[in-house]
């Protein structure tokens, strides 16, 4: 296991971006906030920091990216496959 870091900007967010390529095991951080990444996450990509339902809110630096289109476990890799913006509707 590995301490790999992330960048939270809002006390909200519920997703943090790695700063790192992570892997399964690897414990994220920032600050005093740690999740323990459950799969491979690139470098520049999103980990829950919680478990979200579908239709949950997805938040990014204090601003709603979009939507869970899927259960999304903590510690999973958020991206496109389970998360939908409403960003340009």
């Amino acid at each position: 296991m590995s301490r790999k870091k992330m960048l939270i900007m809002d006390p909200r967010d519920n997703v943090g971006v790695l700063l790192e390529d992570a892997g399964p095991g690897d414990l994220c951080f920032c600050g005093n906030l740690e999740c323990t990444a459950k799969e491979s996450i690139a470098f520049g990509h999103k980990i829950s920091l919680a478990d979200l339902q579908s239709g949950a809110t997805v938040l990014k630096y204090g601003h709603k990216i979009g939507y869970a289109t899927a259960p999304i476990s903590k510690g999973t890799w958020v991206h496109r496959h389970n998360i939908e913006s409403e960003r340009g509707r």
